[in-house]
């Protein structure tokens, strides 16, 4: 019976999700939606006393030329590193003074498919394909993952995907980038 149940309901959820592939057409705001999915290693409990720091050569981005104006590595190291503070954690520009290394990818669907993103991190967060006919948009990904500074391996990652919109203005996007990156943050396991 309980085995039914755990069935029934993955199989309510799998179903739920948007297929990988699917095209994004009738919904004429993209921005209104994300996806996101994180895993951990099962013994991953943060303390409060947790401390972070980056991993050297950790950060990586894909630039477009439609996004020359923006500072997106500026918004994205601010709002993770705002977001780890503001979950009780600290951040040390030492990775000798810090259990764990923060290291990202930032690109748009040009420069990382979706079977990049499975081979590369093991995960999907299976936000749709957007209609090319939307040329203000294109999917984005962007993938956090934290490195054990004793273990030296990924003990969590985040993938989360959403719409980017090449004319939002800077406070816009830095709200949006930050607010999504605060959600993947979330997905952190703490101890209570």
């Amino acid at each position: 019976m309980y085995r039914a149940k755990i069935f029934l309901l993955l199989s309510v959820l799998i179903n739920a999700l948007p297929a990988t592939g699917e095209t994004l057409s009738s919904n004429p705001d993209p921005l209104r939606m994300t996806s996101s999915v994180s895993v951990a290693s099962p013994e991953l409990r943060l303390s409060a006393d947790t401390t972070f720091s980056w991993l050297e050569n950790g950060q990586e981005i894909h630039s477009d030329d439609r996004l020359n104006n923006t500072n997106i590595k500026g918004m994205i190291e601010t709002s993770i590193r705002s977001t780890l503070v503001s979950l009780g954690f600290a951040f040390n520009a030492s990775k000798d003074e810090s259990g764990y290394q923060v290291a990202y990818t930032a690109a748009l669907e040009k420069d990382l498919t979706d079977q990049d993103i499975l081979s590369r991190f093991g995960l999907l967060p299976g936000y749709p394909t957007i209609d090319s006919s939307q040329s203000r948009f294109e999917r984005g990904s962007l993938i956090i993952y934290l490195v054990d500074g004793s273990q030296r391996t990924v003990v969590w990652r985040c993938a989360t995907q959403a719409a980017v919109d090449f004319h939002a203005n800077q406070e816009s996007r830095q709200k949006r980038i930050a607010r999504i990156i605060h959600d993947m943050l979330e997905s952190l396991p703490q101890s209570h």
